[in-house]
Formats: C-alpha cells, structure tokens, sequence
C-alpha cells in the first residue's frame, strides 16, 4: 500500500483477519509438537516410526535461536533420520555436522576421524584377503589381538553401497537417494561425510 502496488480498500476486503506467527526462537514450547510432525511426515517416515530425541537435543533445540525458523529445524531433523544407523533415539552425534558446529558441541567420532580407508593396525594395515570383499574390511581377515573399530568398517562398506550405486545413476544423487531410499540432502550429507566426490 505504501508503494501504491495495492489499494487500501481493497487491502481492507482482504484482510479480514491478520494473524502474527512468532519466529521460532520465541515459541520454545512448539519445539515438541514440531519435531514429532516433521519425523511423522518424513520421507524416511517408514523406517523411522517411533524415533524420539534424548533430552540433551530436545534441551539444545530449545536453547538455539533457529534463524531459519521452521525450515531450519526441519533440515536439521532429516539430517539427524539419516544418520540414525538403525537407532530409535536421536543424539548429539547423530545431528549434522554444521549444526553441531553452530551450537559449539564437541564434534562427533565422524569427524575426527581421518579420510577412508582408515583401518590402522598398530603394526600394519588391515586388509580382506585376495579375492574376497573389495573395499572394505569385514573381519575374515582377524587376528587374535588385532583391533578393528565395527563404525570403520560400516563406514567402508556404506561408501563402496553409494559408490556403486553413484555409477549406476551416472551420478545423479536425486535417483541414487530414491534407490537407497534416503533424502538427497542425506545422501549428500553421508558423502561428505564418507568423502565421497560426485565425478559424474
């Protein structure tokens, strides 16, 4: 109206009722009922029915100032679904990387650890004998007294799954996330993660 783009008495007829949503930061106690709808209507919403988060997120998520209102904390959410490996419970290490880095939380084992294959013995590297599973370490190899973390080797066998599904979609990431059944912002979360380059 100020700018001459809308008459005021037709503003008038329009705007029967005029109703001021607060941002996020001011309606903590929304937090609750906003998270269990985003989980309920998520694409990962068949594998994720029941999934909760511990008090220590729920306690973050209300202490943070969400400038992306909604929309953040939905994003957030996703990333979190995807990462979950099978649990029913949402915690700090399970939340995106740059989330926890916005809220200054201790980084998760995920970042600290070095680029794959990581699969250090003290005394050699670890490795699946000729011939049987190509990229990844899956303990037929073991010794008595060796050490091989089970997240490393995971970590291994996820990356050569997106890898080989990558090439199957000529690297597109939209049809390789419908094919394993993962958002595409999580699909490209668990690349970065894994270090995983798009050639295609």
């Amino acid at each position: 109206m100020d700018q001459g783009l809308l008459r005021r008495d037709l503003f008038y007829r329009l705007a029967v009722v005029g109703i001021a949503v607060p941002p996020l930061r001011k309606r903590q106690n929304d937090i609750p009922l906003l998270v269990r709808h985003i989980i309920n209507r998520s694409e990962l919403a068949m594998k994720t029915a029941g999934v909760t988060l511990d008090d220590e997120v729920m306690s973050i998520f209300r202490r943070y100032p969400w400038p992306g209102n909604i929309r953040e904390l939905a994003h957030v959410i996703e990333g979190s679904l995807a990462l979950l490996d099978g649990s029913d419970v949402i915690t700090v290490h399970n939340l995106p990387r740059h989330f926890r880095e916005a809220c200054n939380l201790q980084p998760a084992d995920d970042d600290l650890r070095p680029p794959l294959p990581v699969m250090r013995h003290a005394e050699s590297q670890l490795q699946a004998p000729t011939g049987t599973t190509p990229d990844y370490f899956d303990y037929r190899g073991i010794r008595r007294g060796d050490s091989v973390s089970i997240k490393t080797c995971l970590h291994e066998y996820e990356s050569s799954c997106i890898r080989n599904v990558l090439r199957v979609t000529g690297g597109n990431v939209a049809k390789a996330a419908r094919i394993m059944e993962l958002t595409p912002a999580g699909l490209h979360y668990r690349m970065k993660v894994l270090h995983i380059e798009n050639e295609d």
